[in-house]
């Protein structure tokens, strides 16, 4: 990796750690980075080292850097994307979300599938553990060789697994506006703007 925040990071993650303890090390701490929507964060050349100082990013920039490190690690990674609606009633979204986002757009959702001894295995850090607790599709755990749960639930995806090449521009792909949710509150803002803290 040719930028020296994402080298540290990927060292402090993997160091002395075998094959597999590194993988699962660098799916935690990416998944336990506070989600939100950021769209200057959807560049895959300056995503990850922005998420990294941000503290905070999306399916997209998680998944971007979680291929740097994945593939640092030797292993052959493939970003995947599934075309979703926020609205849909097999994803286990908070009822306030649900509400808010009813007549959002068809979008798309980014997550990694990697080649582990020789079988491509979905790899979705995108929630973090607080959002288990406002009813978000929260991956607890990942035992390094088995699939993660998709954020966006396999079975209720607008029928998309669409392979993109490593470096591709996703600007177009991606919600064009800000959502910030933690387990606390929820702050959307683009077209319409609602801040709701229980």
């Amino acid at each position: 990796m040719e930028d020296k925040l994402l080298n540290e990071k990927f060292s402090q993650w993997t160091k002395s750690l075998s094959a597999r303890s590194a993988r699962i090390s660098i799916y935690q701490h990416i998944r336990d980075i506070p989600y939100a929507i950021i769209s200057e964060l959807r560049d895959p050349k300056t995503g990850p080292s922005g998420l990294i100082t941000m503290n905070r990013g999306s399916c997209v920039p998680k998944h971007f850097l979680m291929y740097l490190m994945m593939e640092e690690l030797g292993l052959a990674v493939k970003y995947v994307s599934y075309l979703f609606e926020w609205n849909d009633p097999g994803i286990k979204f908070p009822s306030v979300v649900k509400k808010v986002v009813k007549n959002m757009p068809i979008t798309a959702h980014l997550a990694l599938k990697v080649n582990i001894d020789g079988k491509w295995i979905l790899v979705d850090a995108t929630y973090d553990l607080p959002l288990k607790k406002a009813g978000f599709p929260v991956n607890e755990s990942w035992d390094g060789v088995t699939d993660t749960k998709n954020a966006v639930s396999d079975a209720h995806v607008t029928r998309a697994d669409i392979f993109m090449p490593r470096g591709s521009s996703s600007s177009n792909t991606f919600m064009p506006f800000s959502m910030d949710l933690t387990a606390s509150s929820f702050v959307i803002a683009g077209p319409f703007a609602i801040f709701l803290v229980p």
